[in-house]
């Protein structure tokens, strides 16, 4: 009877149990929410994990509140994902609280220990392309100051590496609304700009979105070499895209040499000449297509087919001079140069010019002087 009774009992107050459960779907905007998920502390839980941990959690949290309802990630509206933002205090309100707890060692260049395992969890960010995370973080750290941060979670290296490594365009629209002279940050080794590391890397959203905040062309590297040069390294289409791309916003880039002299186009032909040589092989349609569109973008007449290497180079990429020229390009290479030495013209005395003569009766310098 007393197991009944309590049976009764909770099945009669099981209704305000859920009411006023702040797990629940319906208690989504409890206050105590943002702390737990699913019943589950995960700031006491976190606190005890590495950084690199405790962020991949924070992607199990948003998946746990998808499980409960919230369309997160498959949310295409910007109504549904101004709701995440406002809602999913979860996964930001974690991050939030652990790095203003985690302590850096300011008297180690990394920061120590723990200034080493954020910046591995700020990386891990920036390659999900995660820039609500990414601005949780970067607000904490500026409010540190620069002094009481290692340089590598400075607004200047993060940037560099947002820039070529990021999965989206977001961590560096995030940095660059935070810090916008970090665009004129360069690179310490090569003098690589941020335009530069994006285009090497062939991250064509980043150059995008670069491009759109006004980064600069023109700037060079320590040799030199432009974006445009950088865009020539690899022959694929996305280097077409970005060529496209740089061009659409400085049309006579192609024309800009490098400290040796170089121009872009030369660069695409030695990248073809690496490429055929470590091949030995015909080039697929695909890259032939993409080879001929990053050709012509950097090269517009074709003039820079007038060596012989380079006809070689272009009969294995699978196209003829037939072909470009019913494309209306000047490509007529010039006759390679002759095998035959010129013949040298025999001299009488071989062991040196006679006496000079002229009104000064003196002697050449390589004259041989002989006795009468």
């Amino acid at each position: 009877m007393a197991s009944s009774s309590a049976a009764s009992a909770a099945a009669s107050s099981g209704g305000a149990a859920e009411e006023s459960d702040p797990f629940s779907a319906e208690g989504l905007c409890d206050p105590c929410y943002d702390l737990w998920t699913c019943g589950v502390p995960w700031i006491d839980v976190l606190l005890h994990l590495e950084p690199m941990v405790w962020w991949h959690m924070r992607w199990l949290s948003r998946s746990a509140l998808e499980f409960m309802g919230e369309p997160l990630d498959t949310a295409t509206s910007a109504e549904a994902a101004a709701m995440w933002e406002e809602r999913g205090g979860v996964a930001n309100n974690t991050i939030k609280h652990l790095v203003r707890l985690w302590p850096l060692d300011a008297t180690h260049m990394h920061g120590g220990l723990t200034g080493i395992l954020l910046a591995k969890a700020v990386r891990g960010m920036i390659h999900k392309g995660d820039g609500a995370a990414l601005r949780v973080v970067c607000d904490e750290l500026r409010r540190r100051g620069a002094s009481a941060v290692p340089w590598t979670l400075s607004s200047r290296e993060l940037f560099l590496y947002a820039s070529g490594q990021s999965s989206s365009a977001k961590p560096v629209k995030v940095i660059l609304s935070m810090s916008p002279k970090v665009i004129e940050a360069r690179s310490s080794g090569r003098g690589y700009t941020a335009l530069q590391e994006a285009v090497f890397c062939r991250k064509v959203h980043n150059v995008e979105a670069l491009l759109q905040a006004e980064a600069e062309t023109r700037d060079t590297n320590n040799i030199g070499e432009t974006a445009l040069h950088t865009a020539c390294f690899v022959i694929c289409e996305a280097s077409a895209d970005i060529a496209e791309m740089l061009l659409t916003m400085d049309e006579t880039l192609y024309e800009v040499p490098d400290d040796q002299g170089r121009l872009p186009v030369d660069r695409f032909w030695e990248a073809e000449a690496k490429w055929q040589r470590k091949e030995k092989t015909m080039a697929s349609e695909e890259r032939t297509a993409a080879a001929l569109r990053l050709w012509l973008s950097v090269d517009p007449t074709g003039r820079s087919i007038q060596r012989d290497e380079r006809v070689q180079l272009l009969e294995l990429l699978g196209l003829t001079l037939e072909e470009l020229q019913e494309r209306g390009l000047y490509v007529q290479p010039q006759p390679p140069p002759s095998s035959r030495r010129p013949r040298q013209r025999r001299r009488g005395n071989r062991r040196g010019p006679g006496p000079a003569t002229g009104s000064s009766g003196g002697v050449g310098p390589d004259a041989v002087v002989v006795a009468a």
